[in-house]
Order: structure tokens, then sequence, then C-alpha cells
């Protein structure tokens, strides 16, 4: 795909076909939810597209298909599902049209406008990034997500990243992470090497969906060559992308970045659903907070909060 001149902004959703039966609830609520008819990429390997096309058309309105292989640059058979995912997504600058840009997976679906200037840094923030203290994951333990949702709690500044001090940088304790079993250490004590290797002060939630800024994806690139490592090393060590891009942004890019609460919410099993259901919490509710909902697939058989 040719790129355009990077002056807009928009939607990048990686997926493939065993996800197709969300994608399509996130297609149609995109269609609902675009006013300013914005454009989203949708990434699939490229033994997907056939499919896609033959269940969706060849001509979606406001989406554009690429192959994973015309721009991740790394053998994605190398590599879990999982991980691929997350090396498509940080390489995701390099078929982009868009300078900022919020990325979704499949199992997330619009249950809210989103407008060209919602995804846009304020001035004069030259970047943008979601990350605070506040998990946007609903469980029954999470009182102030809930207060959040019912309007009863508005967003504190002391939820989201504070100036950093500076700190020794730590990469060089990692590194050899990359050679090691995935499961030695597992996936969730991986989840905190960038917090480790940057100094962040404070835990911050960077998950469950983020928006990218390109200049700062490219920033995050220079690091990791500069360490020798491309970004599939840097999955390989740490397999959470938004945890290296919200780190590097908070301790490395604050003064450039402006961060937000998430407009992502979670849902992760039917409890959590349930105990929504059982707060009497609406997708009406959802939508005064949030642009998207995501339904964990393959732990869900719900595509839908409502």
């Amino acid at each position: 795909m040719a790129l355009a001149s990077r002056n807009s902004v928009g939607f990048f959703c990686k997926s493939f076909r065993d996800d197709f039966a969300h994608l399509e609830h996130l297609l149609q609520s995109f269609a609902r939810h675009n006013p300013d008819q914005l454009s989203l990429v949708v990434s699939l390997p490229e033994a997907d597209i056939a499919e896609f096309q033959a269940r969706f058309g060849r001509g979606v309105r406001n989406v554009t298909v690429v192959a994973d292989e015309s721009y991740c640059g790394h053998d994605l058979q190398g590599l879990s599902g999982w991980h691929g995912q997350q090396v498509c997504k940080l390489m995701s600058w390099r078929v982009m049209p868009a300078v900022h840009y919020a990325v979704l997976d499949s199992d997330c679906y619009f249950i809210s406008d989103v407008r060209a200037a919602d995804l846009r840094p304020r001035n004069p923030s030259r970047f943008v990034a979601c990350g605070s203290t506040l998990r946007t994951v609903m469980k029954t333990d999470n009182v102030d997500l809930v207060r959040y949702v019912r309007g009863e709690l508005d967003v504190q500044p002391d939820w989201l990243p504070q100036r950093p001090d500076p700190v020794p940088d730590r990469l060089s304790e990692f590194v050899h992470y990359k050679d090691l079993p995935q499961d030695d250490p597992d996936a969730i004590a991986r989840s905190a090497v960038p917090y480790q290797v940057f100094g962040s002060a404070r835990w911050m939630y960077y998950q469950p969906g983020q928006f990218f800024s390109v200049g700062l994806l490219e920033r995050l690139h220079r690091y990791f060559a500069d360490h020798g490592l491309s970004v599939a090393d840097a999955i390989r060590i740490c397999p959470w992308e938004y945890n290296w891009y919200g780190e590097y942004a908070a301790t490395r890019a604050y003064a450039d970045t402006e961060f937000r609460v998430s407009p992502y919410l979670h849902f992760q099993e039917s409890s959590d659903l349930q105990f929504a259901r059982d707060q009497s919490i609406t997708e009406k509710q959802l939508a005064a907070r949030f642009f998207f909902v995501q339904m964990a697939a393959r732990h869900l058989k719900e595509f839908t909060f409502d």
C-alpha cells in the first residue's frame, strides 16, 4: 500500500481468520461510530486475505487490508501467534497513513463515536499514550472502575504518569531473556520488564488497548536498535507491546506525550460480565467513558456486552 502523507488519524487492527467472527462485530460497529470517515487498516496473514474478501467483500468502506508479511520485517513463522501479533503492532507505523491511531484487536468493538480530534494529542504535546493507575478491566475488586463507569469518580490527575526522575537504563540486565524459554520467567513476570528497565516510579496500566503516535514508535525502535535489538527481540524479552510503548513514553518522552486514561474497557471472563450486569451497568454508561469494549476472544462466548 502506498502511504499517504502522514497528516491524518485512524485505526489499526491485527487479525487472522480464526477471529473473523469477532472482526465482523468490529467492522459493523466501526461503520456505525465513524462520523469523520476515518480509515481502518486491517492486517492479516497473506494466506487469510482471500477468505476475508470472500466473507466481507473487497471494498469495505474506509477499510484497507494489508498483509502482515508486507511490512513486518520479521519471520513471523518463528514466533507464536501472540508474539507475532505484537511484533506487527509495533511495526504497524510502516504501513499506516496516520500519524496517530488507535490500535484494536479483533475482539474490540466501538460503543461510541470516535472523531479525528479524539485521536490527536492536545497541544503542545506531540505524542499520545493511554496509561494510568486505573485498570480498565472489569473485576469484582475494581471498585474505582465501577465508580468511574457510573460517573461517581472523575479522572484524577495523580492517576496519570508524573514527571520522572532520571534513572540508569537497565535493559542490559534483561537482554538474555530473549534466549530463554518463554515460560521461564513466564509472561506475567516479563510484563514488568519495561517498568524495571526504564525506572518508572509507579506501576501504570498500558493495557488493554493503546493509541500509537508514529514519532514515538520510531523513537522506541531506535532505542531497541541502539541496544542491538530488533522489535522481535524486544517481544521475546517482554511480550507486552503496550508496556514497552507506555513505559518508554512515561520515562523517555514524558515532556512530549499526552497521557490519558484508557478508552478501552476489557472483559476477561464470564464472571466479569455477570458482575457488571449485577451492578446494573449498561452499555450507555460505558459509552459515556469509553470508545471501545474488548471481549476476550477464546475466553468468552459472548461477542458484545449487551
